[in-house]
C-alpha cells in the first residue's frame, strides 16, 4: 500500500474514532441519566463534576452549626461554561501525533517524505485545529438538540462534599 492510501485510512480511521465519541455524550437533563449517576449520601462534588461537567451557577454557604453546603445548577440552553482544553486534544491533536508518527516511521525506513506529502500533512492538521475551536465554540450536537428541547433546570444540593438532593424542573 502506497503512502497515500496509508494516510487515507489513518484519517478516515481518526475522524470514525472522533464520530463515534461525539455521539456517545449524554443529555445530563435526562431523568434516567440522572439517577443513574446521583445517589443522595454517597456521590461526591467531584463525582457530579465529572458526569455532570461545570455548573450554569452555584452557590456556597457555610455556617458553624451546620459545615459547608453547595448548589450546584445546571440550565438547559444556558451559555456552556468554557473548560480548558488540554493542549494538543481533539483531531488537531491526533493530527499532529499522526504526522509524528509518520515521520518517526520515515526516519526508521530511512525513506524521506517528500515535500508536498508534508505540505498536505500540515494544512489537513491545521484545518482539524480550526474544526476543534468550532466545535468548543458551538458545543455538541447533543447539547443543541437538548437546548432546542426546552428549558430544564436541574440543581444539585451538596453537603459537605455529597450530595443531599437534587431536583430537576
Amino acid at each position: 500500500m502506497n503512502k497515500h492510501r496509508w494516510f487515507a485510512c489513518c484519517l478516515v480511521a481518526l475522524s470514525a474514532i472522533s464520530i463515534n465519541a461525539a455521539a456517545q455524550d449524554a443529555d445530563i437533563y435526562d431523568v434516567a441519566y440522572i439517577q443513574s449517576n446521583l445517589t443522595v449520601g454517597k456521590t461526591t462534588r467531584a463525582q457530579v463534576l465529572e458526569h455532570f461537567g461545570e455548573p450554569t451557577s452555584k452557590k456556597a454557604t457555610l455556617s458553624s452549626a451546620g459545615g459547608a453546603s453547595e448548589t450546584l445548577v445546571y440550565v438547559r440552553g444556558a451559555p456552556k461554561v468554557a473548560q480548558k482544553q488540554k493542549k494538543g486534544g481533539g483531531l488537531g491533536g491526533m493530527m499532529a501525533s499522526l504526522r509524528g508518527v509518520a515521520s518517526d516511521v520515515a526516519g526508521v525506513t530511512g525513506q524521506n517524505i517528500r515535500y508536498d506529502d508534508r505540505v498536505r500533512a500540515s494544512r489537513v492538521e491545521d484545518q482539524a485545529n480550526a474544526a476543534d475551536r468550532l466545535s468548543s465554540r458551538l458545543g455538541t450536537p447533543a447539547e443543541t438538540a437538548s437546548a432546542s428541547a426546552g428549558a430544564a433546570t436541574l440543581s444539585i444540593q451538596l453537603d459537605n462534599g455529597v450530595v443531599s438532593s437534587f431536583d430537576l424542573q
